[in-house]
C-alpha cells in the first residue's frame, strides 16, 4: 500500500496496530531524510531519553 500511495505521491502513517505488527512493522514508513533527523534528534537529545525509539526509524 504505501508503494501505490508514494507513486501517487502520498504516503501512510500508521496510527494504530496490532500488538503482534509492532516489532515488525515501521509505523511512520521510509524517511529519505532520517539522518538529518537523527542529527537534529542528536543536538537536542543527546542522552537518547526523549521518546526514545518511538519517532521515525526508531529515533
Amino acid at each position: 500500500m504505501r508503494t501505490a500511495l508514494a507513486e501517487a505521491g502520498g504516503g501512510l502513517v500508521a496510527e494504530r496496530l496490532p500488538a503482534e505488527l509492532r516489532g515488525a512493522l515501521d509505523p511512520w514508513g521510509h524517511s529519505p531524510n532520517l539522518a538529518r533527523m537523527a542529527a537534529v534528534k542528536a543536538a537536542f537529545d543527546p542522552d537518547g531519553r526523549l521518546n526514545a525509539g518511538r519517532f521515525v526509524g526508531g529515533l
